[in-house]
């Protein structure tokens, strides 16, 4: 599973035979991940970030991409008109909230966890930034996709109709009991996946 920003460094760089199949999540349709400071912050828009700092998970991902992508948007050069640092998604919040970095990167998960204590403000969106985008999909290596394509077949059915039946309402309280079960956590975990909103749109197809 590679986001597009790493699918396109395998290709480029380490020239790697990676053939993208199939969807896993995607960023905009439903949830987009949030870039936030905390409520009481100054910034209040996008020029407001001039001489403050972003945290995002890793440099060069997807939403690392997103960021420089608003800044330029916005007339700053990422690095020099805006700092930005490399954080770990569950540190985020803290690092917000300690002051440590003045806005923070948030994907689904840990947003539902921040939003719920309060205290922070949405200053953009990675659909903001890039529109709606592939967050995440499915890769494989080219030469053993064509070695496997019908145990590849397989599998994407068994997949396809595994996620058509998670996506469905009717089953949404058996769903999330299923995931809690599997990360051995309580459901009140999972109560924003896989849903409009505050879970990321998974194709059915």
């Amino acid at each position: 599973v590679l986001s597009t920003v790493a699918y396109a460094s395998a290709l480029q760089n380490a020239k790697l035979p990676f053939v993208a199949v199939a969807d896993l999540a995607q960023d905009g349709p439903w949830f987009t991940a949030k870039f936030a400071a905390k409520a009481d912050s100054p910034i209040r828009s996008v020029k407001d970030l001039r001489g403050k700092t972003i945290a995002v998970s890793v440099f060069g991902g997807a939403l690392d991409a997103a960021v420089r992508s608003m800044l330029v948007k916005n007339g700053m050069t990422p690095g020099k008109d805006v700092t930005i640092v490399e954080g770990r998604f569950p540190a985020q919040e803290s690092m917000v909230r300690s002051g440590k970095v003045d806005v923070g990167t948030f994907i689904a998960a840990f947003w539902d966890r921040a939003r719920k204590k309060g205290g922070l403000r949405t200053i953009f969106t990675s659909k903001d930034a890039i529109g709606n985008s592939q967050f995440l999909f499915w890769v494989v290596r080219k030469d053993f996709m064509e070695k496997n394509r019908a145990v590849l077949v397989d599998f994407f059915e068994d997949y396809i109709r595994a996620q058509r039946w998670f996506l469905k309402p009717e089953n949404r309280n058996e769903a999330l009991a299923m995931i809690a079960k599997h990360e051995k956590k309580k459901v009140d975990s999972f109560r924003w996946a896989i849903q409009p909103e505050t879970g990321y749109f998974r194709g059915p197809d």
